[in-house]
């Protein structure tokens, strides 16, 4: 709880005079006792992070992330989602202290402009390097462009920013697409779906349905065009958070399903999010998950976790210590890495969501 609580002032998540949730708030959030949360106010008011006043609560007292910093830091710049942020902090945190290097993480809230923001911001810092998960392909290049002309060191996760040299570390969406698509067809499945399909994939999306391809023609299964279930590609987000337009989506999908003349027995799906929306599109339509139709997703976040969907598992904490390495290699050297890619392998993460066809 203490740790969530630092990171969320950390990130920014709660800025200057926010307040804290109450110690009666924490408890029914986390399920401890009263005196675990108050114990986790007391470490945070330890560091200096917070401040207990009257009639108010906890307030941060944290320093704003968006004042000059003097000392140099590497700027850890990402979409917080989900526990992804934890997992990222976490498993940075060690190597950080080992190497000596501060840390400083900002949340571009999946906004363009919130990412622009922060990136124009860095660049008036004293910034010795930069890890970013960027939000589209030519997000803001003209400012990543500046890093490079600066050689400020500069890794990329999950996928890069199109014309900027810089290492990328991503997970094996290939390779994990292919081996659920696999686990899918061992189980006796040969009418496999994919959803959503689009036109505009994003990288990790687009090897995620290569990996899906590639393991139908490897068993022999002809790629069926009807089984491509069109529809809109959102960020990640946690399930509490979906928008409608995502349920809207996965209804137009499922009752293409429903519709079927050769319906599939199982669909496999891009993120777990999207497999969320689905599942509850199918079960809406009067199917069921996993009597009628199989359904997985992929990324191994809360949103498959409640929901017993078979999924893919990321490993984020490697992912991050991968980038760092990357970035403190190039500050070592005082030349840029080059861009090549290192690629975390994945788990399958078998639940309930998938039965094998009567």
């Amino acid at each position: 709880m203490y740790e969530e609580l630092y990171y969320a002032i950390k990130s920014g998540k709660y800025a200057n005079g926010d307040v804290l949730p109450s110690e009666q708030e924490l408890c029914e959030r986390h399920g401890v006792s009263r005196i675990t949360a108050k114990h986790a106010l007391d470490l945070l008011r330890e560091k200096g992070l917070v401040k207990r006043i009257r009639r108010r609560g906890t307030v941060v007292a944290a320093q704003d992330l968006f004042v000059r910093q003097t000392r140099g830091f590497v700027a850890v710049v990402f979409p917080h989602f989900e526990n992804c942020g934890n997992r990222i902090y976490h498993g940075l945190r060690e190597l950080a202290e080992r190497e000596r290097v501060s840390l400083s993480f900002f949340d571009t809230e999946r906004s363009p402009e919130k990412e622009r923001e922060i990136l124009s911001f860095l660049l008036t810092q004293n910034v010795l390097g930069m890890i970013l998960m960027p939000l589209g392909r030519v997000s803001n290049i003209d400012l990543l462009s500046q890093f490079s002309l600066h050689k400020i060191p500069l890794a990329f996760l999950d996928f890069a920013v199109s014309g900027i040299r810089a290492p990328l570390v991503t997970s094996d969406n290939f390779g994990g697409m292919y081996a659920l698509t696999q686990y899918l067809i061992r189980r006796g499945h040969r009418k496999i779906a994919y959803y959503p399909y689009s036109d505009a994939f994003l990288p990790t999306e687009a090897e995620r349905f290569r990996g899906y391809c590639a393991a139908l023609i490897d068993s022999g299964i002809a790629i069926v065009p009807e089984y491509f279930l069109a529809g809109s590609l959102s960020p990640v987000r946690s399930a509490g958070d979906v928008i409608s337009a995502d349920f809207q989506s996965a209804k137009r999908a499922a009752d293409v399903i429903f519709h079927a003349a050769q319906r599939p027995t199982a669909v496999v799906c891009v993120n777990d999010v999207s497999a969320h929306c689905f599942a509850a599109a199918v079960e809406a339509r009067g199917l069921s998950v996993p009597r009628d139709l199989s359904v997985t997703g992929f990324d191994n976040l809360s949103a498959s976790i409640s929901e017993n969907i078979t999924t893919v598992g990321q490993n984020f904490g490697e992912i991050a210590r991968n980038a760092l390495t990357a970035v403190l290699r190039q500050l070592e050297k005082g030349v840029p890495a080059g861009d090549y890619v290192v690629r975390v392998p994945t788990v399958l993460v078998e639940r309930s969501s998938v039965r094998s066809p009567e």
